[in-house]
């Protein structure tokens, strides 16, 4: 469909014997992507938004990577949209940080344009997903694989949530001091520091009326993504944003999720590393009786892996 990107292949046979320790992880084979980037901490100045004002300030959490700008993806005649992503991180234990991501996708029909622009058809907004994983890579040559990610929490949902106490999953003493507060720049949702006799034990998020989206049309639908062992949605989050009569303007979804990152479990790579899988699809309905049409895109970064792995040799695991 979109001829002119790079399909990049990870995955190929590996032997059987890869290793006991990673005899219960699940390898996802042939997961092809449409870009794919590396980046390493030192080089992060390079890549970040020159101006604070491109990126949400989130208390309590540092931000660590943006795009360089929006990645925007052609889908004329029916339209276009573009698509962000924000990382943030603040330290849990002494093995162990929250990473937070926020994402942000913006999805123009034709209908928006077509009175302006006649080369965009009237078409409208079908449904959109977007889709969020960060499984652990896996170098076959030398069993390196990056820290095993647990994933927390997301929103907004199509349902009003309440609160919910986390604890963490790694080893080690608290890190996250007794004060620790985070507004995340919603309105009503609220991050603090879970404490018992005076001691930090974990973190509690309490949810707000603005983090429920609960229109009928269009209607939200926010879930954990399948662990399939013959898929490619292992350890992520979607949103799915769907119109009963189609939809006429621009619609723009702010999404966010919080994992735990176990720096304790990584092997040969950094212990502050992961592989980051964004996937966007649209769906745009035809005129005149033409049938919907879908465009996707499937993005990949590695991040701070220590070196760029030989994609014949990586493999994408839920856990290691």
């Amino acid at each position: 469909m979109f001829s002119n990107l790079l399909s990049l292949l990870l995955a190929v046979s590996v032997p059987t014997n890869i290793g006991a320790t990673a005899s219960s992880a699940t390898v996802i084979d042939e997961l092809s992507f449409d870009d794919v980037s590396y980046v390493e901490e030192d080089a992060n100045e390079a890549i970040v938004p020159f101006s604070s004002s491109y990126y949400p300030q989130v208390e309590g959490f540092t931000h660590f990577y943006s795009y360089e700008q929006a990645a925007y993806v052609d889908c004329s005649p029916r339209g276009y949209y573009h698509y962000d992503v924000d990382a943030y991180r603040t330290p849990f234990t002494t093995n162990s940080d929250l990473l937070l991501f926020h994402l942000k996708t913006e999805v123009t029909p034709g209908s928006t344009l077509h009175a302006f622009d006649s080369t965009y058809d009237y078409c409208t907004l079908n449904s959109f997903l977007v889709e969020i994983k960060l499984p652990v890579v896996l170098d076959v040559r030398n069993n390196y694989h990056t820290p095993n990610m647990v994933r927390l929490a997301s929103w907004p949902s199509s349902y009003q949530k309440t609160s919910v106490t986390i604890q963490s999953s790694a080893s080690g003493s608290i890190s996250l001091g007794t004060s620790f507060t985070s507004g995340i720049g919603i309105d009503g949702l609220e991050l603090t520091a879970e404490k018992t006799g005076g001691i930090t034990t974990g973190i509690n998020i309490s949810f707000g009326t603005s983090t429920a989206i609960t229109t009928e049309d269009p209607y939200l639908s926010n879930q954990k993504t399948p662990d399939l062992p013959y898929d490619h949605h292992y350890n992520g989050f979607s949103w799915t944003v769907t119109y009963k009569s189609g939809g006429l303007t621009t619609y723009v979804l702010d999404s966010w999720c919080l994992y735990e990152m176990l720096k304790e479990s990584a092997d040969g790579f950094n212990d502050f590393s992961f592989f980051l899988n964004l996937e966007t699809d649209v769906i745009f309905n035809g005129t005149n009786g033409a049938s919907p049409e879908h465009y996707s895109r499937r993005s990949g970064l590695y991040y701070n892996l220590g070196y760029m792995p030989d994609s014949d040799y990586v493999q994408l695991l839920n856990q290691y």
